[in-house]
């Protein structure tokens, strides 16, 4: 799972990257921000995961499982910010780990911060120590790509003027030396007039399509402003929020369904329903005990009968139990 010799080499100019972090986590603000300021030309795709929890494990494995149904991505990005080493157990998972040995796309970790070291940071190709570094190290910087574009315009016309002043210089010596095949010498010096122009034409050309280059990526990268990026994750939030919102109501229903039944069950059991119904309640003299069998009263004891409206007081003047009571 650890070999060095199966890591894969990292992308220089990858024109998709995935994101496998928790959508609620500074991780992804901090790769998108760092994305957009140095390669906004890439796509940009994000696979929400738990970080830490129950959850996460499993979440993590079915996100780099979902790579392989989106749009082939050029290199993966999983990260989460820092914590304790509880917060970061799930990177220390075999699942998790073996997840990413599998993946046949270049892996790169950004997780917690550059002290924290796990198992997913040994399977993975390439371990950056924070979400940042991870997103810089699979970015290349946009302005040093148009600084680089410039200065190779720079050396190629200096290399060709110098090839041309050369030629000249040539052609001078030559003609110095040479003074009566005037045939000659014009044929030379229509060869080097025709090499020259060819040279200026490619030169015009390479100018040309260079420029071309770069105001395509400059252009691309107006199209590709932070604001775009800002917007799409404001839908999401948006989008979840909503979620929340329905499963709270769901939640509620349920919770008063349970609350109906629980309270028509408490008001069959009230005694006060009862003594509505017609029945009442004996209670020995001080009302302390309720009377629940005859075998209880003696004669001439003084009860209290409680009824749904008041009470009354009575002395017993017999005791009578039946003969299922004498038997038992």
């Amino acid at each position: 799972l650890f070999d060095s010799n199966l890591k894969k080499s990292v992308p220089h100019l990858p024109k998709r990257i995935s994101v496998i972090t928790s959508p609620s986590g500074a991780a992804l603000q901090d790769i998108l921000v760092t994305l957009a300021r140095r390669f906004p030309l890439a796509d940009v795709i994000h696979l929400p995961v738990a970080v830490q929890g129950e959850n996460a494990v499993p979440e993590i494995v079915n996100a780099f499982g979902l790579l392989k149904k989106l749009p082939k991505p050029d290199v993966v990005v999983l990260a989460r910010g820092g914590g304790s080493l509880e917060d970061l157990w799930a990177f220390n998972e075999e699942a998790v780990v073996r997840a990413i040995h599998a993946c046949n796309l270049p892996v790169v970790t950004g997780i917690g911060h550059e002290t924290d070291v796990t198992l997913a940071d040994f399977a993975a190709d390439l371990r950056a120590p924070t979400p940042t570094a991870a997103a810089e190290s699979v970015s290349p910087d946009y302005k040093m790509l148009a600084k680089d574009v410039s200065n190779s315009q720079t050396a190629m016309l200096d290399a060709m003027q110098s090839s041309i002043q050369l030629l000249s210089q040539r052609i001078d010596n030559a003609s110095s030396r040479l003074r009566h095949p005037r045939e000659r010498l014009n044929h030379q010096q229509q060869t080097v007039a025709n090499s020259e122009r060819r040279i200026k034409n490619c030169l015009r050309h390479t100018l040309d399509s260079n420029q071309n280059t770069l105001d395509n990526l400059k252009k691309r990268l107006m199209n590709r402003s932070p604001d775009e990026t800002l917007k799409f994750q404001s839908n999401q939030i948006n989008g979840l929020a909503k979620l929340l919102k329905q499963q709270l109501e769901r939640k509620l229903q349920l919770n008063e369904k349970s609350f109906d039944v629980l309270a028509a069950k408490l008001n069959t059991l009230d005694p006060t329903a009862t003594l509505a119904r017609g029945f009442s309640i004996i209670k020995t003299k001080n009302g302390k005990r309720i009377v629940r069998s005859a075998e209880q009263l003696k004669k001439g004891a003084t009860i209290i009968a409680q009824f749904s409206e008041g009470t009354a007081t009575a002395n017993v003047e017999t005791v009578e139990l039946d003969q299922r009571s004498k038997t038992d």
